[in-house]
């Protein structure tokens, strides 16, 4: 192999000149010292394998004679030596003591895209040194203790889809968003004393005036002399007695369908019981009965499987399906719910019998016998009470096509508010009827009305449904950090807007200043329903 050849080979890198500048000073017009022949590979040679290459030490000792060749040698046997012949320049070099690194490629970025470097994503990381340089500490291996990379560019106060924030403001960050989420526990929990306090005021209040409402319901009972005495009115507005319940729903409601008070329920009960005895009662019904029963409620934790409640409960139900099957329908979804705040007040018997008189009336008609026009009707009156008082939340909603969700009506809010506050909601339904359905769901959206300008309909129907899968989430999240701390805590949800921080005293607070009257919504049933 030619000498100048394995020159030119230790040169190739150099293409635009010397870098390095160590053979800046060499004169290409020095007289050119000989040297004794080196033998040449072929090409044949190196195809063959054959060791036709000068040894390491032969090309170390004639070193500083290749070097006065250098620059004359370059120019014409650049190119000429093949990718085969550059490890044995390496070699060469390693054997003459050059005390240059060998260079390493740079550590893959863990991420695909740079860190952001604008000034408002504070201060610009460091770069780490490349591996080789003084100074700088090897990534410790897969299984060490320690910091991961991952970890050390992660941000936890920003989506993963964005580019990283740099370390330090993610850590302010996600400090500041610990001292928020603690404020946030302190403001309820003081919201939780405060409740209680209130509702303690509220029973030594009720306590108090608990011979006034026995004086009233026992007495010749007149709706109309309640609605009519604003003093009256207040007082049922501010709830009527838990054991008095019973009694001034059954009065309010009345027996508009003049069902026979003592035989009409044991009547359908038997019937009832004849039929699952023989196995006719629909299989089918009877399956989503105990589906729904399961989910009745479930706060109160007193129709579980196997408790006397929920037995008087499903025959109950089973009652009232016997009943409607005389009318040539059958079952209908959120009697459980309706049925339930029934008998939790009074007796079987009464229970069935205001069920049946409270669902006669136009609302709870209309949709408990899916008569489309009068859903419809109804739906229309409340669009224009909502124009009225919340045009922008109207003009959202009827821009994204969606209406106030149907299990407002068919539920009666049970579903929607805390166990306490559908108590007094409904102490007031009875008493006012139908159109104290539509000024409790406005009250709602008013609460709700920051959440409803949203210009996206699956979001605006999950606020209104109480579905909201970020609120679920914070919800659980918190339910989890009580269970690891052994704090008290509930699985279910009392009401589901409750989880939007909806309950019974600012649910009232709303409805005492909502400046409604009974006039327009009269009206409006009447434009709607003309028959």
């Amino acid at each position: 192999m030619d000498l100048h050849a394995e020159d030119a080979g230790d040169d190739s890198d150099d293409e635009d000149g010397d870098p390095s500048g160590q053979f800046e000073n060499v004169s290409l017009d020095a007289p050119t010292p000989t040297s004794p022949p080196v033998q040449t590979a072929t090409l044949k040679d190196v195809v063959d394998g054959k060791p036709s290459l000068p040894s390491a030490v032969s090309i170390a000792t004639n070193g500083g004679h290749a070097g006065s060749q250098r620059g004359s040698i370059a120019g014409s046997h650049r190119g000429s030596i093949s990718g085969s012949h550059r490890g044995s320049a390496d070699v060469s070099s390693a054997a003459s003591g050059s005390s240059t690194p060998r260079r390493h490629a740079p550590p893959a970025h863990p991420h695909p895209f740079p860190i952001p470097t604008s000034p408002r994503s504070g201060p610009v990381p460091q770069v780490t040194d490349l591996p080789g340089k003084k100074g700088n500490t090897p990534p410790a291996a897969l299984g060490v203790k320690g910091v991961s990379t991952m970890d050390k560019v992660l941000s936890r106060t920003r989506m993963q889809h964005l580019p990283p924030k740099p370390k330090a403001e993610d850590e302010t960050h996600l400090h500041e968003w610990e001292q928020m989420m603690t404020k946030a526990r302190e403001h309820e929990a003081e919201r939780r004393k405060l409740q209680e306090a209130r509702r303690a005021e509220r029973e030594r209040h009720l306590l108090a005036v608990t011979p006034r409402w026995e004086a009233l319901l026992a007495r010749d009972f007149s709706v109309q002399k309640v609605r009519e005495n604003e003093s009256l009115r207040q007082l049922w507005f501010q709830g009527v007695p838990t054991h008095l319940r019973g009694k001034a729903w059954s009065l309010a409601i009345g027996n508009p369908l003049a069902m026979h008070k003592a035989d009409a329920y044991h009547g359908y009960l038997r019937r009832a019981e004849r039929a699952l005895a023989n196995g006719r009662f629909p299989p089918d019904i009877l399956e989503q009965i105990e589906a729904d029963l399961d989910d009745t409620l479930p706060i109160l934790h007193v129709f579980q499987r196997g408790s006397p409640v929920r037995d008087e409960l499903k025959d109950l139900v089973c009652a009232w399906v016997v009943y409607r099957s005389d009318s040539g329908r059958g079952y209908a979804p959120y009697i459980t719910l309706l049925a339930a705040m029934f008998a939790l007040v009074s007796p079987p018997a009464q229970a069935f019998l205001s069920l049946c008189n409270f669902l006669s009336r136009p609302c709870l008609h209309a949709f408990y016998t899916d008569t489309a026009d009068e859903i419809d009707a109804f739906y229309r009156v409340f669009e224009n009470l909502q124009a009225d008082k919340f045009p922008r939340i109207y003009a959202n909603c009827k821009n994204l096509g969606l209406r106030l969700p149907e299990s407002y009506f068919r539920s009666v809010l049970v579903e929607q508010v805390p166990f306490e506050a559908a108590c007094r909601l409904w102490d007031q339904i009875v008493l006012e009827g139908d159109g104290y359905i539509f000024r409790a769901a406005l009250a709602i959206f008013g609460f709700l009305e920051p959440r409803l300008y949203y210009p996206d309909k699956d979001e605006i129907a999950s606020v209104l449904e109480g579905r909201n899968a970020a609120t679920a989430a914070i919800a659980e999240r918190e339910r989890e950090r009580a269970r690891l701390r052994g704090e008290r805590y509930e699985e279910s949800l009392d009401g589901k807007l409750s989880v939007f921080g909806l309950h019974e005293h600012e649910l009232f607070d709303w409805l005492a200043q909502d400046g409604w009257k009974d006039s327009r919504f009269e009206r409006l049933v009447v434009r709607e329903l003309p028959d």
